[in-house]
């Protein structure tokens, strides 16, 4: 195997650690972030019901908003309370989760088993919301 091409646990859709997570959400930074992620996630809702329009939402990135902060927390979410924080149907919770799994963002599980971010889907979100500069 060469060098730089040995696979991380990451690249082969583990789960972001429980504990590092939940670590996060004690420090300052961690608190910072979970409430970047909270304010973007109700600015999607609060735009759709301006435009009086789903379309308006980005689903998939709120599905993951949703999902980062459950994990901040140490709480495991499932798939149903996903669809009923993002008002989204089952069948749209399934179908967004499967291309989040492709994209390597979440752990592909069974629908009855809390969704959880890989290890690069925590590391992608963490840094996107590090990047937003919102009064948080």
């Amino acid at each position: 195997m060469q060098e730089g091409s040995r696979a991380t646990h990451a690249d082969r859709g583990e789960a972001a650690s429980a504990e590092g997570m939940a670590a996060m959400g004690t420090s300052g930074s961690g608190a910072r972030l979970e409430a970047v992620a909270v304010f973007l996630h109700a600015a999607s809702r609060r735009r759709a019901r301006h435009f009086n329009s789903a379309v308006m939402t980005d689903a998939a990135m709120d599905i993951m908003l949703s999902i980062f902060v459950a994990q901040v927390h140490g709480r495991p979410i499932g798939r149903s309370a996903l669809a009923m924080a993002n008002v989204l149907t089952m069948e749209r919770i399934h179908a967004l989760i499967e291309e989040l799994v492709q994209a390597n963002l979440i752990v592909r599980a069974e629908p009855l088993k809390p969704v959880v971010m890989t290890e690069r889907g925590a590391r992608l979100m963490h840094s996107y919301l590090e990047t937003q500069k919102i009064a948080a």
